[in-house]
């Protein structure tokens, strides 16, 4: 899925309604700093022609792209960064803590490098793609996903290995954890109650981290609840 070029997506909400259907909620940001939700059936797809000129690191891009993988990002250290955090504000609530699944870590692994080139929840076919990938792996707990994006506005330089800006990747773990418990009103809490869920048990968390050849630094963040 493609967005009009002066506008990014950094969240999606997968909302279940009181009548059993899910609606799926994109949180946009435009180059001004302006930030609002998206209800997906306002959005149209949009097929390209490709063409000799490629656009590095948008969204939704039929085109290859030149970004680089960072070296020295941490996964292990996001996920534990992000579990830790998110268990504490189970906890303080009440919720029992979630456990780390290596299904569903295996899961998020398959996802968080596909937010790279396709930030959705969707593939070309309209498929969702967790439960798609859910089903090859013969995993079964699968049944929520959260997804996150963030920019590094520190800048950097392409040639690096390391983490673009200085910032962790502990950093970024709490920093999607935030957005996603307390910058969450426009989606109607989506993702704050599918992470805060009692119901839910176990989750798998991955990340992905990259900086394209104009030194622009993105951060994805993937998690699955059962």
């Amino acid at each position: 899925m493609k967005f009009w070029q002066d506008v990014r997506v950094t969240h999606i909400a997968n909302v279940t309604k009181a009548n059993g259907h899910r609606a799926f909620y994109y949180r946009i940001r435009t180059k001004s700093g302006k930030t609002g939700w998206v209800w997906r059936g306002w959005l149209g797809k949009v097929i390209s022609t490709p063409t000799a000129t490629t656009r590095e690191g948008k969204m939704g891009s039929n085109s290859s792209t030149t970004q680089k993988t960072v070296k020295h990002f941490s996964n292990a250290e996001y996920r534990q960064a992000f579990l830790t955090g998110l268990n504490a504000e189970r906890t303080k609530r009440g919720i029992a803590p979630l456990t780390e699944d290596s299904q569903l870590d295996q899961l998020a692994d398959v996802r968080a490098p596909e937010l790279i080139d396709n930030f959705s929840h969707y593939d070309a076919s309209d498929n969702v793609l967790f439960e798609k990938h859910a089903q090859e792996l013969g995993i079964t707990t699968a049944v929520a996903e959260n997804i996150a994006y963030m920019g590094d506005s520190d800048g950097g330089k392409a040639g690096s290995d390391e983490i673009v800006g200085g910032n962790s990747a502990a950093y970024y773990a709490k920093s999607n954890l935030h957005e996603f418990i307390y910058n969450d009103a426009d989606s109607n809490w989506g993702h704050r109650d599918a992470l805060l869920n009692p119901q839910y048990t176990i989750i798998g968390i991955s990340s992905a981290y990259v900086v394209g050849q104009d030194g622009d630094a993105k951060q994805y963040g993937v998690n699955n609840l059962g």
